[in-house]
């Protein structure tokens, strides 16, 4: 017997739509006058005169990277709340199994922080150029590494594989695309960092099946599930409630940990960081930051509203994407006004997610799942900042 389809969450999407106008309205409000920690100009100095907590902090800040945060304790909290999501998750009181109930949540762990540790100590040189304020480090935790993992399994060999394969293609890559098509082109500053991770895992991929120990075995280390797991989960009871959690865990999609639970403590660190320093958020300015925030949860909050039928049906849905590419995207290219906010947040909603369940559908099985949704924010972002270039009220 078919499922009855649950109806959508109105009061749920009311919430949301409030708490990001809170938000906004925040980012306009006087915020204290402290520096507990550097502001992100001293930080990204610091960094490039070799500074080991400067690095360190600027390392664990790559986790907050894909949704335009930067600050270590944004992504040192994602990491704690993705841990805590993998304990609750195994006593089954968690909503959305931890790197999607996959088991492999640890051997993803192990190898972003190892790919991390590479990638800022490697390219110390790109610390000290003056062209772009800004190193990439952060590409191999959200693409190349755990996609390989993902992709190929969970054995140690193949975890320090597809950290050394991220690291030593995701940056550099990066990079280059960046300063020299991105910067001169005056396009979406997503592009240069979403080229290398399609590309990188297209061919990182590829290069896989030529080595031995990345072939897939029934050995491969997985983490044990509670016996209660065995059993035929139930249809998950999708309410406003839900809604709310699958908004916040949207926030930890990138980082291949789709948790509510780990989403909240990232918002929670980018919110307590502002206080710490109002220049190291967004950047260098807090206030924008919260803008992107409210832009962000609009997105996710009308993604699943939209595309809520198809959540229920298909379990999942790359509802995420334009929380990280197109939502924010709009106002750093066009401002902080209210309507730019919420066109970004709803074309991106509306546009970004079938476009990208539609190629991650069509990729053949020996290439990266990730690559679908990645390839609609290439695109995506690409089309409408060009549309929008011409629109009154954004590029005109």
């Amino acid at each position: 017997m078919t499922a009855t389809r649950p109806a959508r969450p109105l009061v749920g999407l009311i919430i949301m739509i409030v708490l990001a106008l809170l938000v906004y309205g925040w980012s306009f409000t006087e915020k204290p006058k402290v520096a507990i920690v550097s502001d992100y100009d001293t930080l990204l100095s610091d960094a490039a005169d070799g500074d080991f907590i400067a690095k360190l902090s600027w390392m664990f800040g790559d986790w907050g990277d894909p949704a335009f945060q930067k600050t270590g304790l944004g992504g040192i909290l994602m990491i704690l709340g993705a841990i805590l999501a993998y304990y609750l998750d195994k006593k089954k009181k968690t909503t959305f199994g931890i790197c999607y109930g996959s088991g492999l949540f640890w051997r993803v762990l192990a190898a972003q922080l190892l790919a991390a540790l590479i990638s800022n100590f490697l390219y110390q040189g790109l610390f000290k150029t003056q062209d772009i304020a800004f190193v990439p480090t952060f590409i191999p935790i959200v693409s190349i590494t755990p996609g390989l993992i993902f992709l190929f399994g969970g054995e140690w060999r193949k975890v320090v594989t597809a950290a050394v394969f991220g690291a030593l293609i995701g940056c550099p890559f990066a990079y280059f695309i960046f300063k020299n098509f991105v910067q001169p082109w005056g396009l979406p500053g997503a592009v240069g960092w979403v080229s290398p991770m399609i590309i990188g895992g297209l061919l990182s991929a590829e290069a896989c099946k030529f080595l031995p120990w990345m072939a897939k075995q029934a050995s491969d280390p997985q983490d044990v599930k509670p016996a209660a797991a065995a059993a035929p989960a139930e249809p998950p009871k999708m309410n406003n409630s839900w809604f709310v959690k699958r908004v916040f865990a949207d926030f930890s999609e990138a980082n291949f940990y789709g948790s509510e639970i780990a989403g909240l403590f990232f918002i929670l660190g980018g919110v307590i960081a502002v206080y710490l320093n109002p220049a190291l958020p967004g950047y260098g300015d807090g206030n924008l930051y919260l803008v992107l925030l409210a832009s962000q949860i609009l997105a996710s909050a009308f993604g699943v509203f939209i595309y809520w039928h198809r959540l229920f049906e298909l379990g999942g849905y790359p509802t995420f994407v334009p929380v990280v590419t197109l939502g924010p995207i709009f106002v750093l290219f066009y401002g902080t006004a209210l309507h730019v906010v919420f066109t970004g947040a709803l074309i991106g909603a509306i546009f970004m997610p079938p476009f990208a369940h539609l190629i991650s559908r069509s990729l053949p099985t020996h290439q990266p799942g990730y690559v679908g949704p990645v390839t609609s924010m290439f695109v995506c972002c690409l089309v409408f900042v060009g549309i929008f270039n011409q629109v009154p009220g954004f590029g005109v």
